[in-house]
């Protein structure tokens, strides 16, 4: 199917001009009157296609996602195999978390598409990498190159599903090409960084301090890079000084406000004192939810878990916060009187949230008995998952307070974590985040097992144990050959999981003890060291 083709067909001369009608109406502003001429264009074409989208657009807008799905539906029993309307439904089955659904109406897309669009392709791509699919893009982002092979986004974008999937020389050699064309191509120059540990005859050392002297090259993410490869070396004190100075300009470009963000979760803590949630483990398999700091060893339990037979991840999608804010939404919609998101959130149907979590979940997860949700600012909402799903495990990972912060600050994150990139403002939220775990501890006591990442290091099989007997499940050696595994990680430590289980991170901290000594203090007055 080419360009042309993805326009839907209108069912006469009438109804093609009373869709022109309707797109001129909407870029003019006129919402009320494009609505009015919708519904007359499925009054007298029930059966066009054109009219059906349209009104689809429109119930996307106005968030009626049902009036949306029975709008693409019935257009696709006249299409079955127009890649426009399989998109626009995958897109909308996303929104609606419904992810394996709409990783098959994208990839069904994609087969039934043979245009020259590439714009097209990335929309596809976008649904399936939200979805944290990067195996399934990696065939489409080979068809973008195959019609724009010089599209260096393209390439860097193909590089990272590489990256994700454990195919560090494919990565390398696209990232290569990249930035032999692009020199101060700031995101592969980052992700190229952590690829492999560097040496001191192996780097690029020299060529990023080149870049840095060039004020209009400066991007935090040629920082990062620098200070890794000088971690990587042992020059601690330069690869601080840059690590610092990268995230000075990456905290100039994020708007984070520090007192709304902290308030939240205070406000979560004064809010659910009182809050009334089921205290004892049920015998069923349920859902598994590592929580934690990002950096502690979340990803690492993930992967230990998920080599057993019946435990699948699906991953980091904000599955959870996203039911708990849109059912929130949707009481605040029938209840005028509720003033907040944190009012509405305490009068939730629960139960109807747990069974739409599990029905996301099990869609997913190929009729495992047990998945793994491995979001770590999920610690923000133990005692509403507890409440939701009485038999879910959670599993909260703790590491050393100067580890754990260290780690986050020399981590550039993608649009998450905007408290890291000031050591103040991560100390403080690091403080904020014991007094949660402090208060769910309270709240649901005997609920949430900690595991601390040293002990996991330190005495892996027995640690492992604890974490398998907490779950219901049963111990096996092989769960700690994770490195082995080809399945795919889209986190920042996508790299460290695809080795065995080594110490080295442990008290690295004391590399920059000096430097670090603001961070300490803070620590030691709070009471958190």
């Amino acid at each position: 199917m080419n360009e042309q083709q993805l326009a839907l067909p209108p069912q006469s001369d009438i109804s093609h001009a009373l869709i022109q009608a309707v797109l001129l109406l909407q870029r003019c502003g006129e919402e009320e009157q494009a609505k009015i001429k919708v519904i007359r264009l499925l009054e007298q074409f029930p059966q066009c296609t054109a009219s059906l989208y349209l009104n689809y657009q429109l119930a996307v807008a106005e968030s009626r996602f049902t009036d949306a799905e029975r709008c693409l539906t019935t257009a696709l029993e006249i299409l079955p195999e127009h890649p426009l309307l399989l998109l626009s439904y995958g897109q909308l089955a996303l929104r609606r978390y419904q992810y394996a659904t709409a990783v098959k109406l994208v990839d069904k897309a994609a087969t039934f598409y043979d245009g020259k669009d590439t714009t097209f392709l990335t929309a596809i791509n976008n649904v399936i990498m939200q979805a944290e699919q990067p195996v399934l893009a990696i065939p489409i982002y080979k068809r973008m190159l195959a019609k724009e092979p010089d599209n260096m986004q393209f390439k860097h974008q193909l590089a990272l599903c590489y990256f994700f999937t454990n195919q560090p020389q494919d990565a390398a050699k696209l990232l290569d090409d990249v930035i032999a064309k692009t020199p101060d191509n700031a995101g592969a120059i980052h992700l190229r960084s952590a690829l492999q540990t560097y040496t001191q005859k192996h780097n690029h050392i020299d060529e990023l301090k080149l870049l840095i002297t060039d004020a209009g090259k400066q991007h935090p993410a040629i920082y990062y890079a620098l200070a890794k490869e000088l971690e990587d070396i042992a020059d601690y004190k330069n690869s601080f000084s840059f690590l610092k100075q990268g995230a000075t300009l990456m905290r100039k470009r994020i708007g984070y406000n520090e007192i709304a963000e902290l308030t939240s979760i205070n406000n979560i803590i004064s809010s659910t004192a009182d809050m009334a949630v089921p205290t004892s483990l049920e015998q069923e398999p349920g859902p598994v939810f590592i929580v934690g700091m990002p950096r502690t060893g979340t990803t690492l339990v993930e992967r230990v878990l998920t080599q057993h037979d019946d435990v699948y991840s699906v991953g980091e999608l904000s599955l959870f916060p996203q039911l708990l804010a849109s059912m929130a939404q949707e009481y605040m919609k029938k209840n005028k009187n509720v003033a907040s998101l944190h009012q509405a959130a305490l009068q939730l149907d629960f139960a109807e949230l747990g069974r739409r979590y599990i029905a996301t979940v099990a869609e997913i997860s190929g009729g495992k008995p047990y998945t793994v949700d491995k979001l770590p600012v999920n610690f923000l909402y133990c005692g509403f998952i507890k409440k939701a799903l009485p038999n879910a495990r959670i599993i909260h990972l703790r590491r050393n307070p100067m580890d754990s912060c260290y780690a986050i600050f020399k981590t550039l994150f993608i649009n998450a974590y905007s408290f890291s990139y000031d050591l103040n403002e991560l100390a403080n939220y690091y403080v904020t985040y014991r007094s949660i775990m402090v208060h769910w501890h309270k709240v649901i006591p005997g609920q949430i097992l900690d595991i601390h990442y040293e002990e996991m290091v330190e005495d892996a099989a027995k640690t492992t144990r604890r974490l398998v007997q907490w779950c219901g499940l049963t111990y096996k050696p092989e769960l700690l050959e994770f490195y082995k595994t080809d399945s795919a990680s889209t986190t920042a430590s996508a790299a460290q999981v695809r080795k065995p289980i080594y110490k080295s991170s442990v008290a690295k901290w004391r590399n920059v003890e000096t430097e670090l000594t603001s961070l300490k203090l803070k620590f030691q007055q709070a009471g958190v060291l």
